[in-house]
């Protein structure tokens, strides 16, 4: 809910400066907003609640699950944004950079493309978003928010002008047109972005509004509202989701709700513009009703997320058990490998023997051995010539989800997911 301010965009056509005419949207703040949600959207949030609590109990938060978690929400946030990765990819991004001197030439070689850089910052990101929900007695801050923003593109081609709140106009639309007009949304002017970030940074530290589900869906709608950097809103908002369910629910599993969203994008984008386009009062009642539409899809995209994770907690609850019977020794080199490949899926031995730091010649015996239990397997990467190790049911599980989270989508658009099942 809020009003439009009409404003001139200025551009230049090869020499000549025109302007054209637009109207940005502004938010009402959220300080003293009344949330008066429909009982459906109760409903809903209920039923997620209930999802949530039973993931909670039932899931060993292991490192190889948290780890699992965090990769699939990075390269699934990126996903939504039409960038588009791989959890093998990103793993051997990740461990080609890891290793010690004698991989410099293998880094040399290793491709480094910008899309595994992005994805790897979004986990990065969501990382740090958890982190900061941890810290329950602290503020938010729009500091911490340009924070977020700043490690979303740390390491990436946008790396000098990330952490800034935007002091030009954006749109959401095609980009490549010269002005906001015709455009999906329009954002708030620069001017107002300050001080309704400070406003939503002060929402999100308040302990107690509403449902803590309906607090974190409100916090993504109003930061994707105010849209306040000029490129990564769409990661940025949806890491804030994980930092308020963190700071109301501690020890929550962080659900890669990304994952969720980025196989009903348009239902994602529909439940944001209702209440990006209505014109009202900051506490009307029609401001709770528009705000439901984001709230009950949020909702549904946790419950789904939530059965994703329980998914990946048995995947890798099975590996660790299939790893524990083959009876290796504790310091051993092999078991040293699968502890660390239990948090990246795909290595090369150069990577194994610094994480593991065990004798290559070592290493090199232990992974063959591991390869002919079944432990993991081996390739060879098209790129670098190297051999290449992998956890193959992890690497699916991320890299296959579209196929797993449709099937919950549907199984919920069809009214037989409501309640967890016992």
């Amino acid at each position: 809910m809020g009003y439009t301010v009409e404003r001139v965009y200025s551009y230049w056509r090869g020499t000549s400066q025109l302007s054209a005419d637009f109207a940005a949207y502004v938010p009402h703040p959220l300080e003293g907003w009344r949330l008066r949600p429909s009982s459906e959207a109760s409903e809903r949030v209920g039923a997620a609640a209930e999802h949530l609590d039973r993931l909670h109990r039932g899931a060993s938060a292991s490192p190889a699950l948290m780890w699992c978690l965090n990769r699939a929400e990075g390269i699934a946030s990126s996903s939504v944004e039409g960038i588009v990765t791989t959890l093998r990819s990103l793993s051997l991004l990740e461990s080609m950079r890891a290793g010690n001197a004698r991989t410099a030439t293998a880094r040399k070689r290793a491709p480094d493309p910008e899309e595994d850089r992005q994805a790897l910052g979004g986990a990065r990101l969501n990382a740090y978003a958890l982190d900061l929900g941890d810290r329950r007695t602290d503020r938010v801050t729009t500091a911490d928010i340009c924070e977020l923003h700043r490690r979303l593109f740390a390491d990436t081609s946008q790396a000098s002008d990330s952490g800034g709140l935007r002091n030009e106009q954006n749109w959401v639309g095609d980009l490549r047109q010269p002005t906001p007009t015709g455009a999906h949304f329009i954002p708030p002017p620069p001017e107002t972005v300050a001080s309704l970030t400070d406003d939503l940074a002060v929402f999100v530290s308040a302990l107690q509004w509403m449902h803590p589900l309906a607090k974190a869906a409100i916090t993504h709608l109003q930061f994707e509202t105010i849209h306040p950097f000029a490129d990564g809103n769409g990661r940025v908002g949806r890491a804030l989701i994980h930092l308020a369910l963190r700071r109301d629910l501690q020890g929550v599993v962080a659900v890669p709700v990304s994952a969720a969203i980025d196989v009903r994008r348009q239902a994602y984008y529909a439940s944001l513009r209702r209440y990006q386009t209505f014109i009202g009062g900051g506490n009307d009642d029609a401001r709770s009703e528009v705000a439901g539409d984001a709230i009950g899809y949020m909702a549904d995209a946790i419950i789904v997320a939530c059965d994703f994770a329980e998914t990946a907690a048995a995947v890798t609850d099975e590996i660790s058990q299939q790893w524990g019977e083959l009876g290796l020794r504790t310091h051993s080199a092999a078991s040293r490998i699968i502890e660390a490949m239990a948090t990246m899926p795909a290595a090369s031995i150069d990577f194994l023997v610094a994480r593991t730091e065990r004798p290559r010649r070592s290493v090199s015996r232990a992974l063959s051995q591991l390869v002919d239990a079944g432990a993991i397997s081996e390739s060879q990467d098209p790129h670098t010539g190297l051999r290449v190790f992998e956890v193959p049911r992890i690497l699916e599980l991320v890299d296959d989800r579209h196929r797993l989270l449709d099937e919950r989508w549907q199984l919920l658009e069809r009214g037989g997911f409501a309640r967890p099942v016992a």
